[in-house]
């Protein structure tokens, strides 16, 4: 699967998604099976020194798919409410 390339339309410049340095509720009810991987690449909240092309391609899918599972149940959530009005 090639990397997806982003592009600041005003230069053109290729944008890399930046991984965040700290991170705080790293729990099961939000990553899952991946829980232990995001612990062992932020000891203490903190991004690790040494960090692998690999590994940081894993923090970004992950945090994707947090945000978007975060904005799912967002809109559930908001639908459930213009339903009970």
């Amino acid at each position: 699967k090639p990397n997806v390339k982003y592009y600041d339309p005003d230069t053109f410049e290729i944008v890399e998604m930046d991984i965040p340095a700290c991170m705080e509720d790293i729990s099961v009810e939000k990553y899952g099976i991946h829980v232990d991987f995001m612990q062992g690449c932020y000891p203490e909240g903190t991004l690790k020194e040494r960090i692998s092309e690999k590994e940081k391609e894993k923090i970004q899918t992950l945090l994707k798919d947090v945000a978007y599972q975060t904005f799912l149940e967002e809109l559930d959530c908001k639908e459930r409410g213009e339903a009970d009005e």
